[in-house]
């Protein structure tokens, strides 16, 4: 009997060993029953259609100084040239230092010539776009370059994990939560264009059915990383998680070094070939190709934050703001990436990210981190070192802005899936190891936790954005948990990715779907509006000098009118000019001086005294605030403004040169 029960235990042990030294089950599939494909396509399509056309009616025509860079960097392209031809320099010259910031700072002023600060990767892309589609189209390349990046995205991690489900579910709350990731798809800015680029070269280096890497294919992802610095140059740091997927691919393979040496030469020879474009155009503007055009951003990268800084933003122009004023302390602004802004720019973009994400979900993407660790080396290098590295560079701003962390924000909702679903394969894998028990209990404990963080979530903070994913995220999380539980063994995961992404799915879908009635307040009829007004209230070849604390007139004017051209008080104020030189300059040179300032503003009693004696104001408008926007006067902070246009004249030069003629 003793015998019978030695033998016994001896055959379950050689028996779990058995089972410990098999390999991991596939926790989920490639391939999909045709219903369930079915279902899969029609909330794909339903997703993307419907995100695409709510966000299609929120898209603005009204530019800011990225915009307006990109867009005329682009027309520049399309008439052959890559440096800017401003009207105004022949007679404005006289005025300028030799080097200094330009049209709204978007454009640097170098002994002669006009570059734009931004690199030239996305006007190049929005100069092909118009050139096939026409002006008008511009501002729908970025949402076609949005739901294209949805796209990739759900490939990427259908790569990663190797299930649709799992892929649409780590996707759709990228355009739910409040993370303002798909603002940047309704203005023509190069954010999108940077991502897509990146990880268009995941999407290639991961392969489909886990192939290993190729030459070509290293070429192709090389030049995606290298063509997305192209359009940002901090989008290098792409290469970071990618350096990773490719060791982790080479390790699991075991390829000789002789043929690893040789992937990683074509990488990097794809890399350079898609950074030619940044190359050539920092070589032309600034005479050394790997000076960027936008580097004096890092210029004082070591030096401490200055005392005498007047705003958060320093000199970067990379976040106009509401209000947002250019800097005038120097000629060309600049400084503002520096190491010293870290501890107090890091903690408000770690604030920004709890309040978008809260706190049981960023519990989840921890939790996700450690899951991806230890199941899938992959999704980890791809989505945790990227998101350490962006945190801490783009802390070194002098303020958050949610536009530098998109890619962090795309890469979390991977996390979120992997600490959710990606635990119920945790415990099979346990389970299937043998270890019966401890999966069961460790189901038990991840259950605890759900319901205590269920609870909370009902009780603590029950606002509309937090119960909207919140909510039924860890409702499914808790079912799936409390299955795993009763069967550790099961694939509760098959269960579970499709209710989550269906439950994701339709809630994005149903939030699409109640915003399609909500327009922006400035798209194409309001500009057609605003550059009719203008070329009835001004003469040919005007210049309009107005003032930011009134939106972005001056962008607007210049790149819309197509009748006159305008500035800033405060590029004024940093050529060490005034209002009263550009009428002297001006007006000899058959150009129209013009004043668009409300009534009250604090600068117009300065104006007037430089003006007065010599030259005269006539009033041509008074623009209620009610029609404020016909005058590209249309900014997010107030609700229109009164103002007037005033026409500046020199009566004696004028009656003077009028006389022979008579």
């Amino acid at each position: 009997m003793a015998r019978s029960r030695q033998s016994r235990a001896v055959a379950r042990r050689a028996e779990k060993r058995r089972a410990e030294r098999a390999p991991a089950p596939v926790p989920t599939r490639w391939r999909l029953a045709p219903g369930e494909r079915a279902v899969w396509l029609a909330t794909i399509v339903l997703f993307l259609g419907l995100t695409a056309v709510w966000l299609a009616h929120q898209i603005t025509w009204y530019l800011a100084v990225d915009q307006f860079g990109y867009l005329t960097f682009a027309h520049d392209l399309l008439a052959g040239h890559a440096f800017h031809q401003w009207a105004p320099l022949q007679w404005l010259a006289r005025m300028i230092p030799p080097r200094t910031d330009m049209l709204a700072q978007a454009y640097v002023y170098d002994h002669g010539l006009l570059y734009c600060r931004y690199s030239p990767g996305f006007p190049l892309l929005l100069a092909g776009w118009i050139g096939l589609l026409g002006d008008d189209a511009a501002h729908y390349l970025n949402l076609t370059l949005f739901i294209v990046l949805l796209c990739v995205l759900i490939g990427v991690q259908w790569r990663l994990v190797r299930s649709r489900w799992r892929a649409l579910a780590g996707t759709v709350p990228i355009v739910v939560l409040p993370t303002s990731v798909y603002l940047w798809a309704l203005t023509p800015t190069r954010e999108i264009a940077a991502h897509l680029s990146a990880f268009t070269g995941l999407f290639v280096l991961l392969g489909a059915g886990g192939r290993g890497l190729t030459a070509w294919r290293m070429a192709f992802a090389g030049f995606a990383f290298g063509y997305a610095a192209s359009v940002r140059p901090d989008a290098i740091i792409y290469l970071v998680p990618a350096t990773l997927v490719v060791a982790v691919c080479l390790r699991h393979r075991r390829c000789p070094l002789a043929a690893a040496a040789r992937l990683c030469a074509a990488g990097a020879l794809g890399v350079v070939v898609g950074l030619l474009p940044a190359l050539a155009y920092n070589a032309a503007a600034t005479g050394n190709p790997f000076r960027p055009t936008q580097g004096m951003e890092v210029d004082e990268f070591l030096k401490p934050v200055p005392r005498s800084a007047s705003s958060p933003a320093g000199g970067a122009v990379g976040y106009p703001s509401p209000g947002w004023h250019g800097g005038a302390w120097s000629d060309v602004q600049g400084g503002g990436l520096r190491l010293a802004n870290l501890r107090t720019t890091l903690p408000a973009n770690l604030t920004f990210l709890t309040e978008a994400y809260t706190q049981p979900l960023l519990a989840a993407v921890l939790w996700g981190a450690v899951v991806a660790f230890m199941v899938r080396p992959l999704v980890f290098v791809t989505a945790v070192p990227y998101a350490i590295v962006a945190l801490f560079l783009y802390s070194c701003w002098p303020r958050p802005d949610p536009r530098y962390l998109i890619g962090v924000n795309l890469l979390l909702p991977m996390l979120i899936v992997e600490g959710t679903v990606g635990t119920l394969d945790l415990i099979r894998r346990l389970a299937w190891r043998g270890r019966v028990e401890v999966a069961r209990r460790f189901a038990l404990i991840v259950l605890a936790g759900l319901v205590l963080a269920l609870a909370g979530a009902f009780t603590l903070r029950p606002s509309s954005s937090y119960g909207r994913l919140v909510v039924p995220i860890l409702l499914v999380a808790t079912g799936g948990a409390a299955l795993a539980a009763t069967w550790p063994r099961r694939r509760v995961v098959a269960i579970a990715a499709p209710v989550l992404a269906l439950t994701l799915a339709g809630i994005a879908i149903m939030h699409a779907w109640d915003s399609l009635d909500r327009r922006a307040g400035f798209q194409r009829p309001e500009m057609l509006l605003a550059r009719e007004t203008i070329r009835r209230a001004v003469e040919p070849r005007s210049i309009i000098i107005t003032t930011e604390d009134i939106g972005r007139p001056a962008e607007n004017i210049e790149y819309y009118s197509g009748v006159a051209h305008a500035l800033y008080l405060t590029d004024l104020a940093r050529w060490h000019g005034n209002v009263f030189g550009v009428a002297l300059l001006g007006i000899p040179a058959g150009v129209r001086p013009y004043l668009l300032l409300p009534p009250n503003d604090a600068a117009r009693p300065q104006i007037l005294q430089q003006l007065a004696g010599v030259f005269r104001l006539e009033t041509v408008r008074d623009i209620p605030p009610s029609q404020a926007a016909a005058y590209f006067v249309a900014a997010p902070f107030h609700r229109g403004v009164r103002l007037t246009l005033e026409r500046i004249t020199w009566p004696g030069f004028e009656e003077k040169r009028a006389g022979p003629q008579g």
